[in-house]
């Protein structure tokens, strides 16, 4: 069965940050461009660009995702 198209957004919204953080130690920030992160994840840059308006949002996906879990825990204290 073929996937729907929200599907297909929604598993590209969760592939995007992780394809980011991989190649952000790869190459650094600055020299990452958003062409890298979409041949990386296999999706086009219009796909990037649908879900994150630049590369500094990319950025702070990939932050949120990464370090919120362990702020989590220290508030609980």
């Amino acid at each position: 069965m073929a996937r729907k198209p929200k599907e297909i957004t929604d598993q590209a919204y969760t592939l995007l940050p992780d394809a980011a953080e991989v190649v952000f130690s790869r190459k650094g920030y600055s020299e990452t461009t958003i062409h890298d992160v979409a041949q990386y994840a296999g999706v086009t840059r219009g796909a990037v660009y649908w879900h994150f308006q630049d590369k500094y949002a990319l950025l702070q996906a990939v932050l949120g995702r990464t370090q919120l879990p362990n702020y989590r825990g220290i508030a609980c204290l």
